[in-house]
């Protein structure tokens, strides 16, 4: 079986303060909203900054377009989430997608969230989008390929979907499965109870005769 798997020592990293492969910023609030919108649901949060600056939330910026949480530690943020209801906590995997109301780049985000913080007065409003998991299973078959382009940070916990063949295992998936169809841009972040590590994950998924796969969709 072929892939393409393109892989990177570096990862990006956001303005502010740096650690490893993460931008380390910080929350406080009052209740957050959710949304839903088509599949995708969004969770706002309120941050009171007169509370403190430490929002307590390190982002895998892997992704082009948004910042990623890679883990939520410590100051106002853990503080939310240990008193919430399950569905209003920030997660592992949602993306950062506005802030105060504005929408923008990776950086953009990250530097407003850098720039709000500092403030230690007044609101600051953060919305994360919770992107739709999917379980697919893949059967080898004898002549064809997986068919997908992979991308990942070898200190990231994911790997990126960067494209889909249209003659691969993935594509008679997609085929067989139009509800639960694997896309450009979706990403796996297990294989066969393999997760945390994308070079652990791809591994596992070359040598599997029928991978089960957790992919997330934003």
């Amino acid at each position: 079986m072929s892939w393409l798997c393109c892989a990177s020592s570096e990862d990006g990293i956001c303005s502010g303060t740096q650690e490893g492969n993460t931008m380390i910023i910080g929350y406080t609030g009052s209740a957050p909203i959710n949304e839903v919108k088509g599949e995708v649901r969004l969770v706002e949060v309120k941050l009171d900054l007169s509370l403190g600056s430490n929002v307590g939330v390190a982002f895998d910026v892997q992704d082009k377009s948004h910042p990623v949480v890679k883990e939520v530690f410590g100051g106002l943020l853990e503080m939310w989430n240990s008193s919430c209801l399950p569905e209003q906590e920030v997660k592992v995997f949602d993306r950062l997608v506005e802030v105060d109301g504005k929408s923008g780049s990776k950086m953009d985000l990250c530097d407003r969230l850098s720039e709000q913080k500092d403030a230690m007065t007044g609101t600051m409003v953060l919305k994360f989008a919770r992107p739709k998991e999917k379980k697919v299973t893949l059967k080898k078959k004898e002549g064809k390929d997986f068919g997908v382009t992979l991308n990942y940070y070898k200190s990231s916990m994911k790997v990126i979907i960067a494209g889909v063949e249209p003659n691969g295992i993935t594509a008679d998936w997609n085929e067989q499965h139009p509800d639960t169809p694997v896309l450009a841009d979706d990403v796996i972040v297990e294989v066969n109870g393999v997760s945390g590590s994308p070079i652990k994950m791809v591994s596992e998924l070359k040598k599997s005769e029928e991978p089960e796969l957790t992919v997330l969709q934003y």
